[in-house]
């Protein structure tokens, strides 16, 4: 906003040099102006132009000003590991959790990261849930793999994939 008044103050500036400078001319004895004589009645395209946009600047400023009352400050301060997350009722502070299981419901590694994304979290969450299946191989003496992995599009990147 304060960039768009400076410009229409320069612009009035301007225009208003402009027209001393042209009644300077007219005032001159044996001075015949050349060119249009200004009319201070006139206002210039490049004036209109920018007292529109300082206007429209402040309105937004109005505008931004009345949203941000009553904004309460979203720093957790009891919980700064904590960050910003999208949420379907918008913005929350806290944690993406992330959770992988078997086809019958047995968990076998959860975590909860400040990472909003989920791209980063596939190879890490991966990783615990083979060293869990190793762990159960090893307490029961049997032999059990993952053969396949469902993810959602949240996870998808080359470097996923080829994990």
């Amino acid at each position: 906003m304060i960039e768009a008044e400076a410009r229409a103050e320069q612009a009035e500036q301007a225009y208003q040099d402009k027209l001393a400078a042209r009644q300077e001319q007219i005032d001159r004895p044996r001075a015949r102006p050349s060119g249009r004589r200004a009319r201070p009645d006139f206002e210039p395209a490049v004036l209109a132009r920018a007292r529109r946009k300082a206007d429209r600047a402040r309105q937004v400023a109005v505008k931004r000003r009345a949203e941000w009352d009553g904004w309460e400050p979203r720093a957790n301060m009891t919980d700064p590991d904590s960050a910003m997350m999208t949420s379907p009722h918008g913005w929350v502070q806290g944690y993406n959790a992330q959770l992988a299981v078997t086809d019958d419901g047995i968990i076998l590694a959860c975590r909860a990261v400040n990472d909003p994304t989920d791209v980063n979290q596939f190879i890490p969450a991966m990783t615990a849930a083979c060293e869990a299946v190793d762990q159960i191989n090893q307490q029961t003496s049997s032999h059990r793999e993952i053969n396949m992995v469902l993810a959602d599009a949240g996870y998808l990147s080359e470097q996923n994939l080829t994990a």
